[in-house]
């Protein structure tokens, strides 16, 4: 190993494992950069490595203790807290190999890709996707896409759909399939009751959108609207609703029967007769 100034590269000091100054492996210069792995550093510590693999810089806190975490810190106008990445020890007391991201300062931290903020978490916590400027918990402006289900849980839980300017708000349900058959399900809104923490799911009526028939593009796309009702004194199955009227794909109602023959056609169940029955 030796170690000098290199007259070479403005008077900086370098440190080479060769004889001579060879190729450094520290260098520092005369403004107080370091580079490691590299001649010219552009910043205050600047580190290259040339491997076919990984290259990285690591910073470890081997303690097994329940306090360990290993810290790093980037600051700002002289301060040493202003962005912090915490790893804590796998035996520490509260939060064990837990990795914690923070902006200290009450401000924004943000996400991007391709030179393009994407995401950012506000000073008041309000999390925006495709909006620097979130007005609430989550704020996204742009089409989201969930394959499993959405879940909101809470007392006042509900969902509100807003679009502005001159936009109309909508709701779609949107199956995809490679077939979709008569009696298939395109979508449905279901009221449900749930009876205590561990009890079933129970559906109490619904609303529901359905193919009347196996569909081809462009030429066939029958659908149907069945609405559906739970009896009073009920079995406790997760679904004992019944239908109760539907809309068929020529836009008959039927109140009573799932084939109406006419515009409005309304039958009792219970009449052996099967004769239509309307009351005013």
């Amino acid at each position: 190993w030796s170690f000098g100034i290199d007259g070479d590269n403005s008077d900086a000091w370098v440190l080479s494992n060769a004889f001579g100054l060879g190729t450094p492996k520290v260098t520092v210069t005369t403004g107080g950069r370091v580079g490691i792995g590299i001649t010219s550093p552009a910043g205050q510590i600047d580190t290259n490595d040339s491997v076919d693999g990984i290259a990285y810089t690591s910073f470890r806190n081997s303690s097994t203790g329940t306090s360990a975490i290993a810290r790093l810190r980037v600051g700002n106008n002289g301060s040493e807290n202003a962005f912090t990445i915490d790893v804590a020890g796998g035996n520490h007391s509260s939060k064990a190999n837990q990795v914690d991201i923070w902006n200290q300062f009450t401000a924004a931290l943000t996400l991007g890709s391709n030179g393009t903020e994407r995401v950012r978490i506000d000073a008041d916590g309000n999390v925006g996707i495709g909006t620097t400027s979130p007005t609430a918990l989550l704020d996204v402006n742009g089409r989201g896409v969930f394959s499993g289900s959405v879940s909101l849980a809470d007392s006042g839980s509900g969902i509100t759909i807003e679009r502005y300017g001159n936009n109309t708000p909508f709701l779609d349900f949107v199956r995809h399939d490679g077939s979709i058959a008569g009696s298939n399900t395109l979508g449905r809104i279901r009221g449900k009751g749930k009876l205590g923490a561990g009890g079933p799911e129970i559906t109490g009526a619904s609303i529901q959108f359905r193919a009347d028939q196996t569909w081809a593009s462009g030429s066939a796309q029958g659908t149907r609207i069945t609405f559906t009702t739970t009896e009073n004194d009920t079995s406790t199955s997760t679904d004992d609703s019944e239908e109760r009227m539907r809309i068929d794909h020529n836009g008959r109602i039927g109140i009573g029967t799932t084939s109406p023959g006419a515009l409005l056609e309304l039958r009792e169940s219970s009449n052996a007769a099967a004769d239509a029955v309307l009351r005013l």
